[in-house]
């Protein structure tokens, strides 16, 4: 199983990830990602990361949620070189 905090860590230094999951968080810096927002990876056979965000709740929950693809948090990202 992929390791949580780094999967996170990949996550928010990738403004392109950044963008297309957290638009509201282009252009912050990637600590005040780290403190407003939580990833955590579900599942042993069928895995799946799903972002919280605490800085834009909903209504009934505390905080917003989404789930992502793992390949999108470990495939390298389009600016590095492969």
């Amino acid at each position: 199983m992929p390791n949580g905090i780094m999967l996170f860590l990949n996550f928010t230094v990738r403004a392109e990830r950044v963008e297309q999951y957290l638009p509201h968080y282009v252009g912050v810096d990637s600590k005040v990602i780290a403190r407003q927002t939580h990833l955590e990876v579900f599942g042993d056979e069928k895995p799946v990361a799903v972002l919280f965000d605490y800085a834009h709740k909903d209504l009934l929950s505390n905080a917003a949620y989404m789930a992502i693809p793992l390949e999108d948090l470990m495939e390298p990202s389009k600016n590095e070189k492969a």
